[in-house]
């Protein structure tokens, strides 16, 4: 009998541990700049969590203010914090949101020794670009909230381990014991998509069966089904005795509301406003918006498809510039299905399964798997395309694209595994984190030279030119600023609009937005400015600038500065008074 699961090498471990840094890497990164030098920024819905943090001291430990979720990452992150002693929220928070992605890049690695066995390098490399280059990973990675890294394990622990469903009694019952104790991690962390991770679960073991070789068994499916059923229904069960400590009966029947809502059984119309928004962007579907703007409860089945096929055409991911949408995977996914038909009818002829059959099957389970949750929570469906792109990204994506590799690789005889691969892909991977650390110590390096030149005295000021055309501050409410752990914190924010022009003659330029001497936005100029243009002949097309941020502080217009900053470091303040 092969060792299955047990035959994991050395090398391997190390690899995955050197896969998953290497992806956290990119996504620190990422996050940064997607973040934009906001103060506070964590991934989306962190707040709820951070309030829970916050009121550590004088909430009972199994208190929730959102009731929605048992909020099993509170709990844990709240009593962490007092067990350290922590006395500042916000830091905690922020290291907690890093960790958190830490261990969502883990997630994914656990399956690399897989995926490096059975189609090689290039498999490794495919899933590393299709999560480096994702925005549904990075922007969900650090959120404490979402704990992305539950709704992967199901996936990658299925596609590692389970082999282990032919290896005996003792290893089928040991893995099903550790996929139930996943599901309900998930679920005691919120239970979206858990239709999704239970078929994905399905998904994953049908690929381990590329290597134990034994076949794909029903009963094994149905066994694997059965215990994320069972890890979703003790967390249910914790949730309504928590909710009955808290508010009785009437937070019992919340959570109960709560399900009728998003599936529909409510009968509520619904919110279509979200859809509105996006079919006048789209053009040409006003008949529908005619129909949905005065008779939404008599168009149910109109508003659940126009809903529904608007995530074809969201972003999957982006690389150099190329966009892929999940349609383009969805479709990916259809055709491993009609392969898998085409080898079952070949198959009745005698002939023997592909190796590319298990991946085509799982990849047909994962579009099943997003689609669940879409049909069986449709209207959450309907307001949460922010959201749901993780049903499509984490399945799909991956799924269809290896299938697609191993097609590939069988139509067309590749062989791309070498004896010495690992080395080369040492040498590749290095690659990665040692450029991020260059080009981190290289910012390192530059900050230091414009600190150095401003307390030298602002030289360079003749080469750098721009104009402040508009500053404006607003105040807001607390509690309802868009960055999550300020929001969380319920601290005061103010809003911060500024417009102008910027370039320097010199080098590129961009522009700096300090509050009381802290650095809050950063941005380059993108827009065109024919004024600009036509006084300044010799400067780039772009000269224009146009933000809007938030801060989590109550300020005025005196304590903000906009300064315009270049490559080489010349300066020159913008909001200079007096």
């Amino acid at each position: 009998m092969e060792k299955l699961w047990l035959n994991v090498k050395a090398f391997e471990v190390v690899f995955s541990l050197f896969f998953a840094c290497a992806l956290y890497a990119v996504w620190s990164i990422q996050f940064g700049t997607a973040a934009g030098g906001v103060v506070g920024g964590a991934g989306s819905d962190s707040f709820i969590i951070v309030d829970r943090i916050n009121h550590t001291s004088h909430w009972a430990w199994y208190y929730q203010s959102y009731l929605s979720q048992v909020g099993g990452q509170g709990v844990l992150l709240a009593g962490l914090f007092k067990l350290l002693n922590a006395l500042d929220v916000a830091y905690f928070a922020l290291l907690s949101s890093n960790v958190f992605a830490l261990l969502t890049a883990l997630s994914v690695s656990v399956a690399v020794p897989f995926i490096y066995r059975n189609v090689g390098f290039f498999g490794v490399l495919l899933v590393f670009v299709l999560f480096a280059s994702s925005r549904w990973m990075y922007s969900f990675a650090y959120s404490l909230y979402w704990v992305l890294f539950t709704l992967i394990l199901p996936l990658t622990y299925s596609i590692a381990c389970g082999g282990m469903m032919g290896a005996g009694r003792r290893p089928r019952h040991l893995f099903l014991l550790g996929l139930a104790f996943i599901v309900f991690l998930k679920s005691i962390c919120g239970y979206e998509y858990i239709t999704t991770l239970t078929i994905l679960a399905c998904a994953g073991y049908v690929v381990s069966t590329v290597q134990s070789k034994q076949g794909i068994c029903l009963r094994s499916m149905i066994w694997i089904f059965a215990a994320c059923l069972a890890g979703f229904s003790v967390a249910f069960l914790l949730h309504l005795v928590q909710l009955y400590a808290i508010h009785g009966w009437d937070g019992v029947h919340h959570i109960f509301g709560r399900i009728l809502m998003h599936s529909g059984g409510d009968g509520a119309a619904g919110r279509a406003d979200i859809l509105l928004g996006r079919l006048q962007l789209e053009g040409g579907m006003q008949a529908a918006i005619d129909k949905l703007s005065t008779d939404l409860q008599g168009h149910q089945l109109l508003f659940f498809w126009l809903s529904f096929v608007q995530y074809f055409s969201i972003d999957a991911l982006s690389l150099f510039s190329v966009k892929l949408s999940f349609g383009v995977f969805s479709i990916l996914s259809g055709l491993a299905a009609l392969r898998c038909v085409y080898v079952l009818i070949k198959r009745g002829a005698g002939q023997a399964i592909p190796v590319d059959y298990p991946w085509a099957l799982a990849a047909f389970l994962a579009l099943l798997a997003a689609l669940s949750w879409q049909v069986l929570a449709w209207k959450h469906m309907t307001i949460h395309y922010h959201l749901n792109g993780l049903v499509f990204f984490v399945g799909i994506v991956p799924l269809s694209s290896l299938w697609l590799l191993m097609f590939i690789k069988q139509a067309f005889g590749c062989s791309w595994v070498g004896p010495d691969v690992r080395y080369v892909l040492f040498a590749l991977l290095a690659i990665v984190p040692s450029a991020l650390l260059i080009g981190q110590q290289w910012a390192h390096v530059e900050a230091q030279a414009r600190q150095l030149q401003f307390l030298a005295g602002n030289p360079g000021v003749e080469f750098v030119k721009g104009r402040l055309d508009k500053l404006e501050v607003q105040a807001m409410p607390r509690g309802m600023t868009g960055i999550e752990i300020p929001r969380g914190l319920g601290l005061a924010s103010t809003r911060i609009v500024v417009g102008g022009w910027a370039f320097s003659s010199v080098a590129p330029a961009e522009i700096e937005v300090k509050v009381k001497g802290v650095m809050v936005k950063r941005l380059v100029p993108d827009g065109h400015r024919a004024d600009v243009a036509r006084i300044y002949p010799e400067g780039p097309v772009n000269t224009g600038y146009m933000l809007s941020t938030v801060v989590p502080s109550d300020i005025d217009l005196q304590d903000v500065e906009v300064w315009v900053v270049d490559a080489l470091g010349n300066r020159l303040e913008l909001t200079k008074r007096g």
